[in-house]
């Protein structure tokens, strides 16, 4: 494609190749097209506001993200062994080890942070899905009242209930609902550098997002997260020992 090619024309130019596809192709690849369809009619059909919404697009989540892959993969081949970076981690800043990473709010640059930050966002979306697994398997709709029960985990957890706490525990559920619908524990360390947008991503985004990486689209965010699984399930089964621990 000629990439002096304006924006203007590089839209027209897809929506010339998608105007052309037939009946059966439209049929096929429907679980990938419908959510682009439905968020264009969203936008078309919505009154202009002076004020930019501050939601994030499943596209737009993961074009950041791959733009973002070789920040991740360097920090992944700098340290042949992630055990050290888990265990020298200062855990102190907060009184609840498990708050310390959440309310970080450092540098783009810093990724050591940013995998922190995904292991203690993973291990608060595990330890909410094993109580209540039934109840967030699932992308919820429009009007599901799913967090109901955050306060009583937050009870049973000896959670200090905190704003930062309750939102850090609801937004878990996003990335691990990918996680399940995907397959890969590895998309945790791929969206690491992503995860501080998450709070405005809605769970229809999620449901788009496993949509378009399920159907092939993002092919570098998937062969990632296949190569980093393995990795982030070992550092997760490290951090969460490690927590575990300091709780006690």
């Amino acid at each position: 494609m000629d990439s002096t090619l304006s924006h203007s024309d590089l839209i027209c130019s897809a929506l010339r190749v998608l105007s052309r596809l037939t009946d059966d192709e439209i049929r096929r690849d429907r679980e990938v097209i419908l959510p682009v369809v439905q968020r264009f009619g969203n936008v078309v059909s919505a009154p202009l506001a002076p004020i930019k919404s501050r939601s994030e697009t499943a596209v737009g989540i993961l074009n950041l993200a791959t733009s973002r892959l070789p920040v991740i993969a360097q920090f992944v081949s700098k340290y042949s062994d992630l055990t050290s970076v888990i265990l020298a981690a200062d855990y102190s800043a907060v009184d609840d080890p498990r708050m310390v990473f959440l309310s970080w709010k450092g540098g783009k640059s810093d990724t050591t942070k940013m995998f922190l930050r995904a292991l203690s966002t993973r291990y608060l979306a595990r330890c909410y899905y094993e109580r209540y697994g039934d109840e967030v398997s699932s992308i919820p709709n429009a009007g599901s009242r799913r967090h109901g029960k955050i306060g009583k985990f937050m009870s049973d957890e000896k959670i200090t209930p905190s704003k930062l706490a309750t939102n850090a525990i609801s937004d878990s559920q996003k990335p691990r609902l990918l996680e399940e619908k995907l397959g890969t524990p590895g998309i945790w360390l791929v969206l690491s550098t992503v995860l501080s947008r998450f709070p405005h991503v809605h769970f229809t985004e999620i449901a788009s997002m496993g949509a378009l990486l399920s159907h092939g689209i993002y092919p570098e965010i998937m062969e990632a997260a296949t190569a980093w699984s393995r990795l982030i399930d070992q550092c997760q089964i490290l951090y969460t020992d490690h927590i575990c621990e300091r709780i006690q």
